[in-house]
């Protein structure tokens, strides 16, 4: 007994007091242990409180052979108490409980805790902010008080060329620069929890091996488009006009040959596959079954009038036409569905409005120039309906 009241005296005697730190979870329960040796059940022991609010208050006074009271109200029923090591069960953590506890034993204090409190980290996830100038911006949110926030690329460090904003809570990823799809996790900490939330990137672009394959296929879907459109008002207003059938030759021409490019670029870029090779051995063939004619002579029993007249019917030319578009879709669908998934170096923007420019603007002028061209035809006609048979005109 004599042992056990010297050992608790020593304390009082020079020794300083001990001083500790305790990590608290709010919402649960935590643990306050004076870490004194022997048995304190025949002391005094108090407990008091200090906040950064309010002044110390008592939250337990024991006296020996007396019940064990709890004066405070901001603690009452939420207190276990052990008389024999004086250690202090707190339930129920609330944030107005962080603090600082001091432990007395006899009148004298030996131990001094303070507490640290934090909530427990949940419902963690990232929103993206599009900003101007090619840049993304993932911002963290999280569901109580982080201390620590991590960015990674793919379980991996970020590059240097991220910035880190705001407490690095936000990171800000500069899109034009190369290799910047991928998974980035977001991990927040605090001496309690930890939580963490992905959000992936997917840069949709166009290389430069495919920004020829899709300025082909929207030039080849414009010309197609024209040419289909145009046989098949033709078609219904049942007129024959040179100028018009010349100005469809033309893109029908066009038609196939960017429709060729874009199936030949596909093959030699993607690899060998049965759909675009069939289709690319059906447009070379009408396209030779088209420039044919002109190159070879008329007088070639192959290509006669009546056979280039057959052959140019409007429902049958509108059906080819119908069947290019279908093939020029399809591709162009494949192709916009593949930039969606991977990530490209390299990022066209103005691929696609380029296209549709020049492609828009290649037929005002071929319409303008087939416009102008049968002035002269119609007055050559005009002097060969008008000149005799057998006469020098007509000779």
């Amino acid at each position: 007994m004599f042992l056990s009241v010297l050992l608790l005296l020593i304390p009082s005697f020079g020794v300083a007091v001990r001083s500790k730190e305790v990590i608290g979870t709010i919402g649960s329960s935590v643990f306050l242990d004076p870490e004194l040796q022997g048995d304190l059940s025949r002391s005094e022991i108090l407990w008091t409180f200090t906040s950064s609010n309010k002044g110390p208050v008592t939250i337990l006074d024991y006296v020996p052979d007396k019940p064990v009271e709890e004066p405070n109200e901001q603690f009452r029923s939420r207190l276990q108490f052990n008389a024999s090591t004086g250690c202090l069960l707190v339930d129920r953590i609330k944030p107005e409980d962080q603090g600082v506890y001091n432990f007395d034993v006899d009148e004298r204090r030996t131990t001094t805790i303070e507490l640290l409190l934090f909530y427990e980290l949940s419902k963690t996830l990232i929103r993206s902010y599009s900003a101007p100038g090619y840049t993304i911006q993932l911002t963290c949110e999280v569901d109580g008080n982080p201390q620590k926030y991590e960015w990674l690329r793919n379980g991996g460090k970020i590059s240097q060329h991220h910035w880190l904003i705001n407490g690095n809570r936000s990171l800000v990823i500069l899109t034009d620069l190369t290799g910047e799809c991928g998974t980035y996790t977001c991990v927040a900490t605090n001496p309690v929890s930890s939580a963490q939330a992905n959000y992936i990137i997917n840069l949709p672009g166009i290389s430069s091996e495919d920004s020829i394959i899709i300025t082909a296929l929207i030039s080849g879907l414009v010309f197609s488009l024209v040419c289909a459109g145009g046989s098949l008002l033709l078609w219904c207003l049942e007129k024959k006009s040179k100028r018009a059938s010349l100005s469809l030759m033309i893109f029908r021409v066009l038609s196939l040959a960017a429709t060729i490019v874009a199936l030949a670029s596909w093959i030699g870029i993607k690899g060998v596959n049965f759909i675009p090779t069939v289709a690319l051995c059906m447009v070379s063939v009408r396209l030779l079954a088209i420039v044919a004619p002109v190159v070879i002579r008329k007088s070639s029993c192959l290509f006669t009038e009546e056979f280039q007249e057959k052959k140019d019917s409007h429902p049958s030319t509108c059906l080819k036409d119908m069947t290019v578009i279908l093939i020029l879709v399809s591709i162009l669908m494949e192709e916009i569905q593949q930039s969606k998934q991977s990530c490209h170096t390299s990022i066209y923007t103005w691929t696609v409005p380029t296209a549709l420019i020049v492609s828009c603007v290649t037929v005002i002028l071929v319409f303008l120039a087939t416009y102008r061209l049968p002035r002269f035809e119609g007055r050559h006609d005009f002097r060969e309906v008008d000149a005799a048979p057998g006469s020098p005109q007509s000779l």
